[in-house]
């Protein structure tokens, strides 16, 4: 699965391991993302996470809940700081969640080590050393009021950085 933390100042991060069943994918692919200025943090399937983004997003011949039969979280925080978390049995309804928060398969062990004070990122790095699901390496993402920065975009328009010690070819 994976591990997404929200802390109180704003940062959001996540691991960068994908799995499919028993198997770790060798492929990257995005967890956090930013789009008309909301902040979707997904773990699940990531195609239903993805389909839950155009639902969320979209304007026109909106449905009253996403048509998604797969299993998914997402946590959406709106350009207000409110983060509000859907689940494919939420039907379109979110829950308010208070920050910290944490999601996915490590998120026990993330939740703990914020509430010890750790970053979201630190955070992420301890779940990783627990979690068989939870491996880097991992990115992080400041939210800014409105959710808008200036300057560079990188993957999934969103100023997501490596965190230190790893390098992109890992």
């Amino acid at each position: 699965m994976t591990t997404i933390a929200i802390d109180k100042a704003g940062s959001v991060a996540w691991d960068s391991q994908i799995t499919y069943g028993s198997r770790k994918a060798m492929v990257l692919e995005p967890k956090v993302i930013v789009r008309d200025g909301y902040t979707f943090c997904m773990c699940g399937m990531l195609h239903a996470c993805m389909a839950f983004v155009n639902w969320y997003c979209a304007t026109i011949d909106k449905p009253p809940s996403p048509q998604i039969d797969a299993e998914y979280t997402v946590v959406v925080i709106e350009p207000n700081g409110n983060a509000l978390q859907y689940t494919e049995q939420s039907k379109g309804y979110g829950t308010m969640v208070m920050l910290p928060h944490a999601l996915g398969s490590g998120s026990d062990f993330a939740l703990g080590a914020m509430a010890m004070g750790a970053s979201a990122l630190r955070a992420v790095e301890i779940a990783g050393k627990f979690d068989v699901y939870t491996s880097g390496p991992y990115f992080t993402h400041k939210l800014e009021k409105n959710n808008e920065r200036a300057g560079y975009k990188g993957p999934w328009g969103l100023d997501a950085e490596l965190s230190p010690g790893w390098s992109a070819a890992e």
